[in-house]
């Protein structure tokens, strides 16, 4: 009798130590405020209370890590409700972070409301990430857009739109045809390998800048 006791007990600490201290878990995120940057998540899986099994709470206005710093440089991905996220509890408060105090807030190590959410847990796309191995390259994808950043060189799939300036130095090679509006300056020769059609006129006189 004793020794069940003992082991109920036991069985109950446990349980209480493995659902008051959190290190890292998956979680799926509910809604994303644009204005302060917090998201709701809700933790995905459950826990015990004895022998009760409960679903986890959703964790109200936690921050996103995503790669960025205080000068507004950053690179981010959309973030919607429904994506999934591995939510990541600190050991530290992070009410010293937002508060730009040294307040020690011990009662918040390891809790579910002292959290932070990393987006963007799930399986890379298979293609991808096979292609992105293969030539050891930074691989970026959306839709039939892709990026392919490799050692030698950048391949760009898909449409692109550029505004401003752009400066090569170095060859240009184009497969294709070229539809130019506007007004274009050739310093140094000209070689055309094929007919020249134009509706206005050509000559050789200087052009006013």
């Amino acid at each position: 009798m004793i020794q069940e006791v003992v082991e109920e007990m036991e069985n109950m600490v446990r349980d209480v130590i493995n659902s008051s201290v959190h290190t890292a878990m998956p979680g799926k995120i509910l809604s994303y405020d644009d204005g302060s940057g917090l998201a709701d998540v809700q933790p995905i899986g459950s826990y015990y209370c004895g022998k009760v099994e409960m679903d986890y709470p959703v964790i109200p206005s936690i921050p996103l890590c995503i790669m960025a710093n205080a000068e507004g440089i950053a690179a981010c991905i959309p973030v919607k409700a429904g994506d999934a996220c591995l939510l990541i509890c600190a050991e530290q408060s992070l009410s010293a972070l937002f508060t730009d105090t040294s307040e020690e807030q011990s009662n918040e190590k390891f809790e579910l409301t002292n959290c932070i959410a990393i987006p963007g847990l799930m399986k890379a796309p298979v293609e991808a990430q096979q292609e992105a191995n293969d030539k050891n390259a930074l691989v970026m994808v959306n839709g039939k857009t892709k990026i392919v950043v490799t050692e030698e060189n950048i391949e760009i799939t898909g449409d692109s739109k550029i505004e401003g300036k752009i400066e090569v130095i170095g060859d240009v090679s184009v497969e294709g045809q070229i539809s130019f509006t506007g007004r274009m300056s050739v310093k140094g020769d000209l070689f055309v390998d094929g007919s020249i059609q134009a509706s206005g006129r050509i000559d050789g006189s200087n052009m006013e800048e």
